[in-house]
């Protein structure tokens, strides 16, 4: 534990010195990405699949040469990494390599300088850093899917489209890949039918936390391949806990919502983040606690990276709050102090206490050389 402690305490250092001195940023986030990789990529049977999954299919393969479970980008990296006699180990390791520093190019690429290390700290505190220690697969295709909004941005969208099926062949989950650039494509041109249709759903999401909607979604398992019915098998009912992550994500869409006229003012990509933050509300509304829909929603939480740290900025250049007759002074400093404080416990409940994605205890591999 104490290693994701001195993590989270260095990215606020590196905030603190990038406050002060903006010419030592890109130094600083380069060398948090460099430790971020690194604290994963030494990491051992850390993270719940890590064995049962990655580490035992990896031996299957070995043996009998395929694996049903593994998609086929997926199953030919192992296949690579058996040719080269190299093991599970390195074959996570790899992963490491890939994911941690595509998440760092797309702070990178989203934000302004001032913000990365906002971003990396959201990276980590909303607990997305400890879920690509479980989720391997899955977050190798939401790094390429997130790196590839590049494309949409300059409507490249043959690219994007090109890239997302490089995606769907490490994680078929990707698929959603597609469905967003959808939704982005329909909602891109002034539009206030379209706006209408999102404002629609979204309200119908927020009926669904209140209703109990496990029975309908039990009816899934007579349509739902074989490898994905353990899903519903293994969460036996709804994890109403869950819906403590449902509040904080609904107060931030509204505000983005809210003063989209004028952040679209000094970033004409809002739309692509808005969209993005629309989709994880709706779906998480409607499915927070279940875990077959987790899958889905985690491709969209992602975007919480840029959001929020995008929020700050804005309530930076606009420091008091006005809705109607209310008006709250130096607005920026408390949304960010709450808002940091909120995903802080969300970190300490789900990841220290709970042992959320299977990281806690932290064991290093060279705890373990003499074994391997």
């Amino acid at each position: 534990m104490l290693i994701y402690i001195l993590l989270i305490l260095l990215t606020l250092l590196y905030w603190y010195i990038g406050y002060k001195d903006k010419n030592k940023i890109k130094k600083y986030f380069i060398i948090l990405c460099i430790i971020f990789t690194i604290v994963s990529l030494f990491r051992f049977e850390v993270g719940t699949d890590y064995v049962n999954t990655y580490m035992s299919k990896f031996i299957k393969i070995k043996l009998i040469g395929t694996d049903d479970h593994f998609e086929i980008l997926f199953l030919l990296l192992n296949k690579l990494f058996i040719l080269l006699k190299l093991s599970s180990v390195n074959l996570i390791q790899f992963c490491s390599i890939i994911t941690i520093p595509l998440f760092f190019r797309f702070i990178k690429n989203n934000l302004k300088k001032e913000y990365w290390f906002l971003g990396a700290l959201f990276f980590i505190i909303t607990t997305i850093y400890f879920a690509t220690f479980n989720l391997i697969r899955q977050y190798i295709s939401i790094a390429i899917m997130l790196n590839v909004l590049e494309y949409i941005k300059k409507e490249k969208y043959i690219k994007y489209i090109i890239f997302n099926l490089i995606a769907i062949g490490f994680h078929y989950s990707s698929i959603v890949g597609i469905i967003y650039l959808l939704f982005y494509l329909i909602n891109k041109n002034k539009n206030k039918k379209n706006n209408k249709i999102l404002i629609f759903f979204y309200i119908i999401s927020i009926i669904f936390i209140f209703i109990d909607t496990w029975d309908l979604i039990l009816k899934l398992e007579t349509i739902l391949p074989n490898r994905y019915k353990y899903f519903l098998w293994k969460t036996l009912t709804r994890k109403y806990s869950s819906i403590f992550k449902v509040f904080i994500p609904n107060i931030l869409l509204i505000l983005f919502y809210k003063e989209r006229n004028k952040i679209k003012k000094y970033d004409k990509n809002y739309k692509l983040y808005l969209i993005g933050l629309y989709i994880y509300v709706i779906i998480n509304n409607m499915f927070y606690g279940i875990n077959i829909f987790k899958r889905i929603i985690i491709f969209f939480e992602s975007f919480l990276i840029i959001v929020i740290p995008k929020l700050i900025e804005y309530y930076n250049n606009h420091k008091t709050f006005e809705y109607k007759n209310i008006k709250i002074k130096n607005f920026n400093k408390l949304f960010t102090l709450f808002i940091i404080i909120y995903y802080l416990c969300v970190t300490i409940l789900g990841i220290f206490i709970n042992n959320g994605s299977g990281v806690i205890p932290y064991k290093s591999i060279f705890m373990f050389l003499g074994d391997l």
